[in-house]
């Protein structure tokens, strides 16, 4: 099922495209049919097909459907497809292509854009992201600890500090 709508992804890449975009495209299909062995074939595939749709310049519908399949692929390949997830997928579509309709012509649009993109991502992944990292600290003395230090992308998080040597 992931492979077929990965290459709907790649078909919807190629309409009116020039010669380029058809061979981007073509190794975007043979990654496609690649990645029912391997997810990390997935994952290139996406990646080949964006470039496949920078360089074809699709209309709105068709970049709108290489981008829900894309969505789709990733998820049924790496086997997080539920009802929650296919939902925002088509909800998330459905704003992206009536924004990208509004006849509104600002020129600061496309520098701030990006920036509200990732800061949008940023609020959607909080509750779940959470970095624990450790690292080797020496001081002045012979004394060795570690330090772990657990975040939410929030500067007002406590940062715990354990030595494991005795003081």
């Amino acid at each position: 099922m992931n492979v077929l709508v990965g290459l709907m992804m790649v078909a919807a890449t190629v309409p009116d495209a020039p010669m380029i975009a058809w061979i981007v495209s073509g190794i975007s299909a043979v990654l496609v049919l690649a990645s029912a062995f391997s997810r990390t074939a997935a994952t290139g595939a996406i990646v080949v097909a964006i470039v496949a749709l920078a360089l074809s310049n699709p209309p709105l519908l068709l970049a709108a459907i290489a981008g829900l399949s894309a969505v789709l692929f990733l998820l049924l390949s790496f086997g997080r497809a539920g009802l929650v997830s296919l939902t925002g997928a088509l909800l998330f579509t459905g704003v992206a292509m009536l924004v990208s309709l509004a006849p509104v012509e600002l020129p600061w649009v496309p520098v701030v854009a990006p920036v509200v993109v990732v800061a949008l991502f940023a609020v959607a992944v909080w509750p779940y992201a959470s970095v624990t990292t450790t690292s080797a600290r020496a001081g002045a003395s012979s004394r060795s600890g570690t330090v772990t230090a657990t975040s939410n992308w929030l500067p007002s998080r406590q940062i715990r500090q354990r030595n494991d040597s005795p003081g």
